[in-house]
This record gives C-alpha cells, structure tokens and sequence, in this order.
C-alpha cells in the first residue's frame, strides 16, 4: 500500500480531533486548578472536600495519562511514518503498528474517568430522587453493564492491538452505548427533577436566587449533558466508522472529565443541589434584632434611647417554632436595659 491510498480527509480529521482535543485538555486543566483551590481553601469546613479533591485529582492524572499517549502517538505517526510507502498513512500507524505506549493504555485511561464520572452521576441521582430509590435501579443496572463491557473492551484492545478492528469495534459499541444510555437517562431523570424542583424554589424564593438551582445552564451542568449529547454523537459516528470520530473521541476523553469538575466546583460554590439544598421555605416570619448603639452622638430615637432596631424577614415552615438561645437572650435584655438607663440620663439632662 502507499500513503496516497489512505484519503486525506480522514487524516485532518484525526489531526483535528486530536489538536482540538488538546484545546479541551486546557479547558480541563483551567477547571481542575480552579475548583483543585476552592477546595483546598475548604478542606476543614466543608464536608467531603478531602473526598472531592482526591477524586478531582485522579481524574485530571488519568486525563493526562490517556491525552500523554494520544499526542504521543499522533507525533510518531505524522511525524516519522506519515510518508511511510509501506503503510497506508499515519493513520494506520497509529491504529496498528505504534505500540510505545500501547492503545490500550489511553483506553483503560478513559475508561476509568467513564467510571468515575458515572458513579458521580448515580450518587448526584440518588440525592435528587431519595425518597424514590427504585428509580435509581435502572440507571444502576446500566452502570454494572457499561463497566462490564468496558472491561471486555480494555482486554481485547490490549491482545489485538487495533481500537478499530472488527472484534474492537463490536465491543466498543456496546460498552459506550451502555455508558451514554446511563448518562441519557441519568441527564433526563435529573432535569426532569430540576424542574419540578424549578417551580417549587420560585414560590419560595426570589428569582435571582432560584435561578442558581434552577437555571437552565444549571440544569445541563447537573444532569452533565455535555457529555451526554457528545457521546451520542461519537456512538453514531463510531458505529459507521465515519471519519469524525477521530474528532469526538478526543472531545469525549476530556468531557468525562469536565463534566464532573463542573459539578464539583458548583458543590464547592455551595450553588449545586444537595440532600439539604436550598431549604424548603413557604411562610415569612419577623424578628426584632436589638442592638446596642456604640456611638452616643446620633441622632433621632436612636441617640436617645441608645438601641438600633433592625427588622429582618426570614422564612420557614409552617407551623416551626423558633427557638431562642438562652445566651443570646440574655444579651438582648442587657443591651435592652442600658437603652432604658441612657433614655433615663437624657431626660435628667
């Protein structure tokens, strides 16, 4: 074979998804050191922060290992085969014949932030649907299916040596059709919540703070949709052995890993939902802060009687008692009493 026989369509279209891939890996990497310090700042007040920092370094080592080989591989390939009269082109150096480091490094790579991403999504699902958790049953059953496949899929790219031969392919399809059917009904389940949830919140509280739970842009970074709609159109891609899969493969590798460090730097912004998040609220209630005026000179009520009153609206359940801490009270009569005493000295004045 000549290189002239492998299109030339076909290799911008890896090229492409492999430099646009890399564009991706930096939006990856600008997430990762953003919500890597969030978290870092909230490691001793926030629960599980320990828990997300690891979680959010593992994906990023695993992303750059699997993005290390591709960019690897692509340089070898167009770099010193790409006019191999050997061979068809680089392309199917890449595919057959480069093996420092093996394909199935980068797919075993992938595969694991797939796991890591899906299992962040079914605990996301569990919060929203808890008190239903039969729901949750098929999103599980999809999960135990794509890891499985996936396994399958890592262990016959490692002895054929081919991410696109036949067998590989008739593997592949299954495992990122289970992966992407997990996270398409995942994603539906959760707007799905969102929205019920959505009109709910906007009785309760004001629109600019609703539309942090439940805004649209919200919503696709909960229900991690980018990965979704991505991965579906890989699989369509991939199952035709279209050209532009090289392209949405690359993205693919990197959106399992941006979706999940969206989420994670929402629950970090304390603006993504959780199991007490936001709290319930339905009916106003008043209560009267007094506080003591540290400067004598002002004037109006104020000056005279020495206490500042400030009113506040807060919310909460009908029917809820509001219970007074014994030491706060008593720092309110006490204020209370040298308000009445600096009324008294003013009137002797």
């Amino acid at each position: 074979m000549t290189s002239s026989e492998e299109p030339l369509s076909l290799r911008f279209a890896q090229f492409f998804g492999v430099m646009t891939g890399l564009m991706a890996y930096g939006i990856h990497f600008t997430l990762f050191v953003m919500t890597a310090c969030l978290l870092m700042k909230q490691r001793h007040t926030m629960r599980r922060a320990s828990f997300y920092l690891t979680y959010t370094c593992l994906q990023f080592t695993l992303s750059s290992i699997g993005m290390w080989r591709d960019v690897v591989g692509e340089s070898v390939s167009y770099l010193e085969h790409g006019n191999d009269p050997a061979i068809a082109g680089p392309i199917e150096y890449y595919n057959v014949y480069f093996r420092s480091p093996p394909e199935w490094v980068s797919v075993l790579a992938f595969a694991a932030c797939t796991w890591l991403q899906d299992g962040l999504l079914l605990y996301r699902c569990l919060l929203f649907y808890s008190n239903k958790r039969v729901i949750i049953v098929l999103p599980a059953l999809l999960f135990i299916g794509s890891i499985v496949t996936s396994i399958l899929f890592i262990i016959e790219v490692a002895t054929s040596r081919d991410l696109y031969g036949s067998t590989s392919i008739d593997l592949g399809i299954p495992y990122w059709a289970l992966s992407i059917a997990f996270n398409l009904v995942v994603t539906l389940l959760i707007i799905a919540r969102l929205y019920v949830l959505r009109r709910e919140v906007r009785r309760s509280l004001t629109p600019d703070a609703a539309d942090v739970y439940t805004s649209v842009g919200a919503m696709l970074v909960e229900s991690a949709a980018l990965y979704s709609v991505t991965g579906l159109v890989f699989i369509a891609c991939y199952a035709r052995d279209s050209g532009a899969q090289y392209v949405f493969i690359t993205w693919l590798g990197q959106f399992e890993s941006i979706s999940p460090l969206l989420i994670i730097l929402r629950v970090a912004q304390g603006r993504a939902w959780s199991a007490s998040a936001p709290p319930p609220v339905t009916n106003p209630a008043n209560v009267i802060r007094l506080n003591h005026m540290r400067n004598s000179h002002k004037a109006g009520e104020q000056a005279a009687s020495g206490v500042s009153v400030t009113v506040e609206t807060v919310t909460a359940d009908p029917g809820t008692r509001f219970a007074v801490d014994a030491e706060e009270e008593k720092k309110r009569e006490k204020w209370h009493r040298l308000g009445l005493k600096s009324t008294q000295q003013v009137g002797d004045v």
